[in-house]
């Protein structure tokens, strides 16, 4: 309703892909717009610079050197990521407003009643709602690491921001013991707490608006998602090191999910995170990721709290939790004799996978995201 359909539409509204809302049956939306989050905050402490691959890639926002304060160092992040989404809004335009060349859909459009009474293809005008969603991939990582900045930085001024720049790009070398204390900071998102919860919520909501705002070259709507299906793995391999704590290469956050390891005030937690969103922003979606201890939901005392907690979620407009139901010893055995758990299964996205068809490091971060549960 808040993103202007109708109210039978929102009713009767399917729930398609990996979890994105769509009025059903006379509308096509794609999903071709994904923001690398943590890579904004990369980019402003390097005045548009990518360290990791060598190329300028952002935008001239202001030497690290020169941010006096928290909010100018802030909106330079913003910057980055305004800029990456105009090319973002750029880039799907165009290569949108040759769709129906690109994938006629002859079949998929003899469903649709509006392409039916038009007698157009689906991508050629036939649907009544022409959308797009833009993916905002991996907040949790990018706020862990600005709440860190804000605290270490201007806060408690144990170092400047040039100081913490050049950290990163040693990929944190000769700096174990700070790192170390980053990791073991509270203030993470997913937690319940004020500073990595405001940032997350602000800064995603304000991109959200921006995007919303936007009018697809087929005359949609846009809408926003906040999660990254993969991508935390594809897209931290191509970023440098970050100021929570993440080495170059590792894996971000998933979703709108805390950083693996970070969860340390359990499923409550990340819940009572998430609903500080107003999710009407977010019609992609907003889904979280939580690993339960098998001992925590066993028996029906067990399935009564883990219903509780996923009505409170729904009850306050939360979206979509992904659950895994498996303790960290399971999952390392598993690891060390996979021919013992063949059938072992693990949610991932929308999906679910084989346990050993998974690659080692992927298996490490659910191992990570049980032993935080």
């Amino acid at each position: 309703l808040a993103a202007g359909y109708t109210e039978e539409e929102a009713r009767t509204c399917d729930v398609k892909g990996c979890y994105e809302y769509a009025p059903r049956g006379n509308c096509i939306q794609t999903c071709n717009g994904l923001i690398n989050l943590p890579m904004m905050l990369v980019l402003a402490l390097n005045d548009g610079y990518d360290p990791q691959n060598h190329e300028f890639s952002g935008i001239h926002t202001g030497k690290a050197e020169n941010f006096e304060t928290f909010e100018q160092f802030y909106q330079a992040v913003l910057d980055q990521a305004f800029f990456a989404l105009n090319r973002c809004h750029a880039i799907i335009s165009a290569y949108e407003a040759h769709a129906a060349e690109i994938y006629p859909t002859p079949i998929f459009s003899a469903t649709m009643e509006s392409s039916l009474k038009k007698a157009f293809d689906a991508f050629a005008g036939g649907a009544a709602h022409n959308d797009a969603a833009v993916q905002l991939a991996s907040g949790g990582t990018l706020a862990d690491s600005l709440a860190m900045i804000y605290k270490y930085v201007y806060r408690d001024k144990e170092l400047t921001l040039a100081q913490f720049r050049d950290i990163l790009n040693k990929n944190w070398e000769g700096y174990e013991a700070f790192r170390l204390r980053i990791l073991k900071d509270e203030d993470k998102w997913g937690n319940n707490k004020k500073l990595p919860d405001t940032i997350f919520k602000h800064f995603t909501e304000t991109l959200a608006r921006h995007i919303n705002a936007q009018i697809t070259s087929r005359y949609g709507k846009y809408s926003t998602c906040l999660h990254g299906a993969e991508t935390f793995y594809t897209m931290g391999r191509l970023t440098a090191a970050t100021p929570d704590g993440r080495f170059a290469t590792e894996e971000f956050s998933k979703n709108a999910s805390p950083v693996q390891g970070m969860n340390r005030s359990g499923p409550t937690g990340a819940v009572a995170s998430i609903m500080k969103l107003d999710t009407r922003l977010f019609m992609g979606d907003s889904s979280v990721d939580l690993s339960f201890n098998p001992n925590a939901v066993r028996g029906q005392e067990g399935i009564d709290a883990m219903r509780a907690l996923l009505m409170t979620y729904v009850d306050n407009y939360g979206h979509a939790l992904q659950i895994n139901v498996l303790s960290a010893e399971q999952l390392r055995d598993a690891q060390k004799n996979p021919e013992k758990y063949k059938d072992l299964q693990i949610r991932v996205c929308g999906w679910n996978v084989l346990w050993n068809s998974l690659p080692k490091e992927e298996q490490d971060f659910y191992i990570r995201q049980a032993e935080a549960g």
